[in-house]
């Protein structure tokens, strides 16, 4: 063989090998393509996949173990980087509904209606939920808004469904307001469009939402119809109990006590099965007072015993779930710090790294890059820092605003217990009223620290509007006229149709908080007047002035400061230190101002400034 020959063997040789090198590598980056894509359907498939199990979860009752399926499936697109799907935020939110997670299940619908990828059908649902969330919270202005923009968007859509539903949800808004006439004018509605559709679900509630408005009328033969016809057509556990309590309620009222005693019992064990406390204690209410009016005080004592013993668990349970929620939205807001803190890192190390293989040619980008991004980190750590002292600053409101109500309720076991084995009825059912005014208190705390809570994660919905400061004012002025009669104090209004535009809810709690700060701190036979005016056509201003104890000026001056200490009330009532700071925050949210005038010995005037148009 000649030199020719090998030297083209050894080129078709080294041509050979170029050519499968290349084939290799060519075969790598396809299978290594491949494979990514498989990777990446997996992926997708594993976030649907988690979403449908918790919804799976949700529609059998599993409400808890659907809330942990569905957080896995928030965190798995928060390290994808990418945003929470629609249906995952619906889902989220249904299950921290049922679970009384009101904050947070209003957040993430108010996220989905919000969106302008939604479809219609999400739409409709999440619009038609925020009206039921809303109203379950004791919202019932939002709640109406939205269950009116379900009927037009069902009206749209033509679901006769979901406008008889939500026609329900608004009846019984209005019956939550007393406001009888438009109450019973939407659950009629309602009434007559299910039975069309023979929506037997609707049907129920509808009949049972009626006979609770005709029992609040007084219309007992009406009340007793529609109730019959609830518990005919009840086929869940849910329904059954609501309408056996329901009668058994009303026999009662009508004085038939062994009808009463019978239902009942039923509702009672209904109740049990179930593991339905709320039911169990309404059933165990009417069967103590029943046997107390049949003179049978033996089991009458029996039932009462159980029910106050049952009262305590509710109020427990009540009280754990929304402790509960805030050191989980608490811990939810860390858990995405650390998250998005740890993305950053990395980031910053791939830039590095990329950085460092360009060489000193550069140096100059890398080292303004890394001045950026150390810059970047130091207001990070600002903002956890900022995040540590607010979780101090909250946590040390709980250890001494809840410690007032719980010394009130200490040792309220042990009185009963004695009065039980003494007989002494009366006192029995004296204790009981005073255990219901500190359970009141303990809740109106409880309200509090959650809007607290949620303010300090900006988390408080903010809509404003315009709206008429007296109408709003008479509103909350009817709250609290059991309290002012309980003291002998007399709530004087003085007010003309003045408008403001802030967020209706934000103002609603200011007030309420004012209001009952005046009450508190007024002595019997006082008078509080509520009135409201104009300032200089910038300002609609609320004026709230008691003749009470009155405030020190050194103490004026650190309350609005927003450290002002607690002061007990007229009747010795603990000041909790906190509702004041809430109306502050409120206050500020809305564009507004709070001003206090007092000294001590002649009273309070505090003034709430909002403004009355939309700023340019």
């Amino acid at each position: 063989m000649n030199s020719f020959n090998c030297k083209y063997l050894l080129l078709v040789l080294l041509n050979f090998a170029l050519a499968c090198w290349a084939y290799r590598g060519f075969a790598a980056d396809n299978q290594e393509l491949s494979i990514g894509s498989k990777k990446e359907k997996e992926e997708v498939s594993t976030g649907d996949s988690l979403i449908e199990q918790g919804k799976s979860k949700t529609n059998s009752g599993q409400y808890e173990a659907a809330l942990k399926t569905l957080n896995k499936a928030h965190e798995y697109y928060i390290l994808k980087k990418e945003a929470a799907p629609i249906p995952l935020n619906f889902e989220r939110a249904r299950a921290n509904y049922y679970l009384g997670r009101y904050a947070v299940s209003i957040e993430l619908l108010l996220k989905n209606i919000q969106s302008s990828f939604i479809s219609d059908s999400l739409l409709l649902h999440s619009t038609y939920l925020l009206a039921e969330v809303y109203r379950a919270s004791g919202n019932l202005e939002p709640s109406k808004k939205y269950a009116h923009q379900t009927i037009q968007m069902a009206l749209v859509l033509t679901d006769s469904v979901f406008k008889a539903a939500a026609l329900n949800r608004l009846g019984v808004a209005f019956y939550q307001e007393s406001r009888h006439d438009s109450a019973e004018y939407y659950l009629l509605q309602s009434k007559e469009l299910s039975e069309r559709l023979n929506a037997e679900d609707l049907m129920t509630r509808n009949y049972n939402d009626l006979g609770e408005l005709y029992f609040a009328l007084e219309a007992d033969q009406k009340a007793r119809s529609f109730y019959k016809k609830a518990l005919l057509l009840a086929r869940t556990f849910d329904n059954r109990l609501n309408t056996l309590t329901n009668i058994a309620r009303l026999d009662l009222k009508l004085k038939d006590y062994a009808p009463a005693i019978e239902k009942a019992q039923k509702a009672l064990a209904l109740a049990r099965e179930q593991k339905v406390l709320t039911y169990e204690v309404d059933a165990l209410k009417i069967l103590a007072r029943s046997h107390n009016e049949l003179g049978q005080f033996k089991k009458a004592t029996f039932y009462f015993a159980q029910y106050i013993e049952k009262r305590e668990e509710l109020l427990e349970e009540n009280r754990n779930r929304q402790i509960l929620e805030l050191e989980e939205a608490y811990q939810s807001k860390q858990k995405e710090q650390r998250i998005q803190t740890l993305q950053l890192r990395q980031q910053e190390e791939q830039r590095r790294n990329r950085l460092y293989l360009i060489g000193l040619i550069i140096t100059f980008v890398f080292l303004l890059s890394l001045t950026g991004l150390l810059y970047q980190l130091r207001s990070r750590n600002r903002q956890l820092k900022e995040l540590n002292l607010t979780k101090d600053k909250f946590f040390s409101i709980i250890a001494h605003d809840l410690r007032s109500p719980i010394i009130a309720l200490h040792g309220a076991g042990k009185k009963l217990d004695y009065y039980l084995r003494m007989g002494k009825y009366e006192k029995l059912i004296q204790m009981g009223l005073k255990l219901d005014h500190s359970i009141e208190q303990l809740n109106h705390l409880l309200n509090n620290l959650l809007n607290w809570a949620m303010s300090q994660r900006q988390a408080i919905p903010y809509h404003p509007e315009l709206f008429d400061t007296k109408i709003l004012v008479n509103e909350t002025v009817r709250l609290y006229e059991n309290y002012a009669v309980s003291k002998d104090i007399r709530l004087l209004c003085k007010l003309v149709s003045l408008k403001a535009y802030a967020d209706i809810n934000g103002v609603s709690t200011v007030l309420r908080n004012l209001l009952s700060n005046a009450i508190k701190f007024s002595k019997e036979g006082d008078v509080v007047e509520i009135s409201n005016n104009n300032v200089k056509g910038n300002f609609a201003e609320i004026h709230i002035k008691d003749h009470g104890v009155g405030i020190s000026e050194e103490k004026t001056k650190s309350l609005m400061k927003k450290q002002g200490a607690s002061t007990p009330g007229s009747r010795g009532e603990k000041g909790l230190g906190l509702g004041f700071k809430l109306a502050q925050e409120f206050a500020e949210m809305n564009r507004g101002k709070l001003k206090v005038e007092s000294s001590e010995g002649k009273g309070t005037l505090v003034i709430l400034q909002l403004p009355i148009r939309k700023a340019v």
